[in-house]
């Protein structure tokens, strides 16, 4: 009894000493504004020059102003404005990011000038959440950079304003990644002109981009304007978004084009896309989000085709079934015995007795044929003579060129050529 005692204890011990030792700094709950690249609750959102955005932008107050496409900003996502479900959902979600990344308990104090600095954040141990309590402002000089080392969550806690000098930036090594860096601004927060960021603004203030400064991450505000001057900011949380894949017609005839139609979200231009069914494969970039291609029918049956698009070292995949019926078979009959079956290819030449002459042949395949007889060939133009029935019976009146059109009961076709002569007596 005193043996089962012990070795209870001794793992109840374990238990507790392992959950210590395991500080890793969790994911921040980012909820719809995960999908946007620029949110303010209560500010303006303006550009000057052809920013490139990709991710949703939105608010709730205040206008959205010139990003209506170049000269303006490009916005390769979709704008979110007052009154819009997403736009109300993105505003309760940032004011709950804002307030879980202010409590979330401090591991380092770092300097208020943060050029020359390492940060180092693992996800197998320690606290991944660094403050600058002091009042002061907050800053990344010229030309100088913060280094953030490690797999882990970066939670950058500033408690004053945030301000890069131009050409700054911030370098991640050692499996550091943008969308696991969060810096909550109790203010406004001002990038240098030509600077690198990485990682996602939450402010309690203005947000303001210097010329041509890029961000890989997002802007978000609670309180405040955003502004832009020719910058490039990149969501870096979703991988790209495929909605309404769809395949034009559908049934189709093998041999027939289907057209692929679907709306491309979170994916920068250009980007790759793969579309298959496992053998008709169809490859590229594309620059729009309005993605169309077209591919040609082959095979038979039921067959399902999957978009895959690839942006920044991300893919996404969607499907879109389509039925595919095959073309008909055809066999045409001749007195005596001759016979010529599509699919087979070329043109058939069928030699005939001139007793034949006045016959019918006979073909089958379908439930509507078009015969089309060439009469003649002059200055490069053909004298055509054309005939049609649902029996699949013609008389045998001429010789020379034909082509017969079968069309069977799903609307697919196929066309056999033949030449028609006669023996000589």
């Amino acid at each position: 009894m005193r043996k089962t005692f012990t070795l209870i204890a001794t793992v109840a011990t374990l238990l507790v000493f392992t959950n210590m030792s395991f500080g890793q700094t969790p994911a921040p709950n980012l909820g719809t504004t995960a999908n946007f690249a620029l949110f303010s609750i209560t500010g303006a959102l303006s550009n000057n020059g052809p920013s490139v955005i990709t991710g949703d932008i939105g608010n709730t107050t205040g206008t959205i102003t010139q990003f209506g496409g170049p000269p303006q900003a490009t916005v390769n996502g979709n704008i979110r404005g007052l009154g819009s479900p997403e736009s109300g959902s993105a505003a309760t979600d940032v004011t709950n990011l804002y307030s879980s990344l202010g409590t979330a308990s401090c591991g380092t104090i770092i300097s208020p000038a943060l050029g020359g600095q390492t940060l180092v954040s693992s996800s197998l141990a320690g606290s991944g959440v660094f403050c600058q309590p002091n009042g002061a402002a907050t800053n990344l000089a010229a030309n100088g950079t913060l280094t953030l080392s490690g797999d882990g969550i970066f939670i950058i806690q500033i408690s004053n304003t945030l301000i890069t000098g131009a050409n700054s930036s911030i370098v991640l090594t050692n499996g550091a990644l943008a969308k696991n860096v969060f810096f909550r601004v109790v203010d406004a927060v001002t990038l240098g002109a030509g600077s690198t960021f990485q990682g996602t603004i939450v402010s309690a203030g203005a947000i303001t981009g210097g010329a041509s400064a890029s961000v890989t991450g997002r802007f978000l505000s609670t309180a405040g304007a955003i502004s832009l001057d020719n910058n490039v900011i990149t969501n870096v949380a979703s991988p790209p978004i495929i909605t309404n894949l769809t395949a034009s017609p559908s049934p189709v005839c093998a041999g027939s084009p289907i057209t692929f139609t679907a709306t491309v979200g979170f994916a920068a231009p250009p980007y790759a896309y793969t579309i298959t069914n496992g053998s008709n494969t169809v490859s590229g970039n594309a620059s729009s989000a309005s993605f169309t291609q077209v591919l040609t029918a082959s095979g038979s049956g039921p067959q399902v085709f999957t978009l895959v698009v690839s942006n920044a070292g991300s893919a996404t995949s969607a499907t879109a079934p389509v039925m595919v019926n095959p073309q008909p078979t055809v066999v045409l009959t001749f007195p005596g015995g001759t016979t010529v079956v599509g699919p087979n290819t070329g043109t058939a030449t069928i030699t005939l007795p001139s007793s034949s002459l006045g016959q019918n042949f006979g073909s089958t395949g379908g439930v509507f044929y078009e015969r089309v007889i060439i009469i003649d060939r002059i200055n490069g133009y053909e004298i055509r003579q054309a005939d049609s029935n649902n029996t699949g019976v013609f008389p045998i009146n001429r010789g020379g060129p034909f082509t017969l059109t079968v069309t069977d009961g799903n609307s697919c076709r196929r066309t056999v050529s033949g030449v028609i002569q006669f023996q000589s007596q």
